[in-house]
């Protein structure tokens, strides 16, 4: 390998890869310092309210009644009714409305 070979992989060593080293203990570490902050939190919440359930919002088992009956209720049978006569006639009138306004506009020349 050359001088110049030798001086290159160097720089690339001493430019890229220390610093990402650098970069990722530092992220390791605050990492594990925040795991470190809350893991008061979390035993306290945990020690207030024990876990439940396991699932997220899922309904917890044994409330999975019905609430009515197949037998409550009845049987509602519908039917076609015929058109009204004002249905059948589709209008192609349209109807503009008045605008309403309330102030004067006067147009202010620049001098």
């Amino acid at each position: 390998m050359s001088l110049f070979g030798l001086l290159f992989l160097f720089l690339i060593i001493y430019f890229i890869v220390v610093p990402l080293i650098k970069l990722g203990t530092r992220i390791y570490a605050a990492r594990r310092q925040f795991r470190q902050a809350t893991s008061a939190f979390r035993a306290a919440a945990e020690q207030q309210q024990p876990r439940q359930r396991r699932g997220g919002w899922s309904a917890p088992a044994g409330q999975r009644q019905k609430v009515y009956s197949r037998d409550a209720g009845e049987y509602v049978k519908f039917e076609e009714m015929p058109p009204s006569p004002t249905q059948t006639e589709r209008s192609t009138e349209t109807f503009t409305e008045t605008q309403i306004t309330d102030v004067e506009w006067e147009d202010i020349e620049v001098k």
